[in-house]
């Protein structure tokens, strides 16, 4: 089964129970927090037998939120297979956290 980046809205939307899912940033009013913002960083593929043996888009993921504890989310976010934490720096008062995933 192909996965696409709808699907991967309906995981964030579902896993961390989230209502605002934005791929690609949007203007900095049309967001509502707590939020998560994905986009497509690069994609893998991997050959083996002179075919391809798996293809998969790498998204760079931030959750963004008005709360110091995101501990909750973050905690949903790594059961996610392929993701990880990849830092966290606060920026206009908002707590971001980046995640590298495979999807």
């Amino acid at each position: 089964m192909a996965r696409n980046r709808r699907d991967l809205s309906v995981l964030f939307r579902e896993q961390l129970e989230l209502k605002h899912v934005y791929f690609q940033r949007p203007a900095p009013n049309m967001m509502q927090y707590p939020c998560v913002v994905y986009e497509i960083n690069n994609r893998e593929t991997y050959h083996a037998n002179d075919h391809v043996y798996r293809d998969m888009n790498h998204y760079t993921v931030t959750l963004i939120g008005k709360e110091v504890d995101n501990d909750a989310l973050i905690d949903k976010m790594i059961e996610i297979p392929y993701c990880s934490h990849d830092r966290r720096f606060v920026s206009d008062g908002l707590y971001h956290d980046v995640f590298d995933l495979y999807y």
